[in-house]
């Protein structure tokens, strides 16, 4: 009886990994009993699983449901720890992995498609099809409907796995990675921003007459077309100025200005217009798609991941069509999000992700008081926080290179049998193994703990000698 510890050493800030970082730290086996163990092994892999279910009523009154999935590996690296078949005494045994997250992963989807395999640049609405892509950051969607349900996860994961002398016994540990999207590698794009129109806004009403009518008025206006006794109105159409991308740290100021004319002659001159409050909202809109028999079933849900309300602005807004700011800095962390960040846009051959920024404003006729709301949105892209990734750094990150196939047919390289692996101390003190260019650590084996033998040339604790074939 056995039982396992993924520890992670050097860990980022925040705990969250990005492309090109380097993964490693030890596997920790406490064995609690005398156990026959034959192999160690360790598994560094990221997939993407999606699932799009339709249901339909037939004519017989039943339900019909569908369900289709499809997962994509994007990279899988393994390495063993331990092999051989012996018996280890209860103890304490400890194994060093170093694994390297790529920067570029590959996915031969091979679909029924017209589409031309060329790159997507990120934040479009399309999904990838060219072979490699960026690593995409760690996500998860789930949007449950009546009739379609879609369901997808980008999971990036370290799995130790221990088999035991039995072919139906083994024991697993698995600990989650968080990804987070990593910088562009040109140099990091400037904040800009896109005038965006907001819908128009018009109040007709007798109330801004200076003189009421009299009788005589009120039927030559309702019997013929004076423009002179028209009811009069306040038109005018708002513009701000929203930003096209932004990330987590930068900022833009938002300004507004009024296209503003008067319909009639007795529309009033002047009048006062307030700008009182924004709404901005950021929503999250994922297309999730997997693979059918004859074509692809796809999946698209929203989620409204953050807003926030600015009130109290009292911004008299001019007439002549002059911008006005706002907000003097407007950026992603002035948000309040429902979740501890953005995710930044990214697409990839099954999942795309993607922003809209929707803005609501209210605004007063400070002479009547008669309020107005103008809303809109726009097409937004959240790019990935950036973290100090300079161009040096991201020519040394190295590209991810698919691993030749083992001869069990799975795709990890193979181990060096049963021979004994180095040991842990001997590992640790050359810099550890490495599998950020070769896909494969080379692990060691344990320690004994309170003078119990080691196995396979690790070193004894305690003084104990090690034993090289079994205790």
């Amino acid at each position: 009886m056995a039982s396992f510890d993924i520890v992670l050493e050097d860990l980022p800030v925040g705990r969250f990994f990005q492309a090109g970082d380097r993964v490693h730290g030890k596997v920790v086996c406490r064995v609690l009993s005398q156990t026959k163990m034959e192999n160690v092994r360790i598994t560094f892999k990221g997939k993407i699983h999606t699932v799009v279910v339709r249901r339909r009523n037939n004519t017989q009154g039943s339900r019909h449901t569908e369900r289709h999935e499809e997962e994509a590996i994007l990279f899988r690296n393994v390495a063993d720890l331990f092999s051989g078949n012996h018996e280890v005494q209860p103890q304490t045994l400890e194994w060093p992995f170093d694994f390297t997250f790529p920067t570029w992963v590959g996915y031969d989807r091979k679909t029924n498609t017209r589409q031309e395999w060329s790159p997507i640049p990120p934040g479009t609405t399309e999904y990838c099809n060219s072979y490699q892509a960026p690593l995409p950051p760690t996500f998860s969607c789930d949007d449950q409907g009546w009739r379609n349900h879609g369901l997808c996860t980008i999971a990036y994961t370290l799995k130790v796995q221990m088999n035991h002398s039995s072919l139906f016994h083994s024991k697993e540990h698995k600990k989650t990675l968080i990804v987070e999207s990593t910088s562009p590698p040109t140099p990091y794009p400037e904040a800009s921003s896109i005038e965006r129109p907001l819908n128009v806004c018009k109040w007709s009403s007798n109330d801004l007459r200076p003189v009421q009518h009299s009788v005589k008025q009120k039927f030559k206006h309702a019997f013929t077309s004076d423009p002179t006794l028209a009811t009069p109105c306040i038109w005018f159409q708002p513009a701000l100025t929203l930003p096209l991308h932004l990330a987590t740290g930068q900022s833009l100021p938002m300004s507004i200005r009024l296209h503003w004319r008067r319909l009639n002659p007795t529309d009033p001159e002047s009048p006062t217009i307030i700008l009182n409050s924004l709404r901005l909202q950021l929503t999250g809109l994922s297309r999730i798609r997997a693979r059918g028999t004859f074509s692809d079933y796809e999946n698209e849900a929203t989620d409204d991941e953050a807003q926030r309300l600015f009130t109290n602005l009292d911004i008299p807004v001019p007439l002549d069509g002059s911008p006005v700011t706002a907000l003097p800095s407007w950026g992603l962390q002035s948000l309040k999000f429902r979740t501890p960040g953005v995710v930044p846009d990214f697409s990839s051959w099954t999942v795309s992700h993607r922003h809209m920024l929707s803005v609501s404003a209210n605004f007063t006729h400070k002479e009547s008081g008669h309020l107005f709301c103008a809303s809109g949105a726009v097409p937004f892209v959240a790019l990935p926080a950036y973290r100090g990734l300079g161009e040096e750094r991201v020519a040394e990150l190295p590209l991810y290179v698919r691993p030749p196939r083992g001869e069990g047919g799975k795709g990890e390289v193979d181990g060096e049998g049963s021979q004994a692996p180095p040991a842990y101390e001997s590992v640790w003190e050359e810099g550890g193994a490495t599998a950020g260019q070769g896909n494969t650590a080379a692990g060691g084996s344990g320690a004994g703990v309170n003078g119990a033998p080691a196995v396979n040339g690790a070193v004894g604790a305690n003084g104990a000698p090690a034993v090289n074939g079994g205790p």
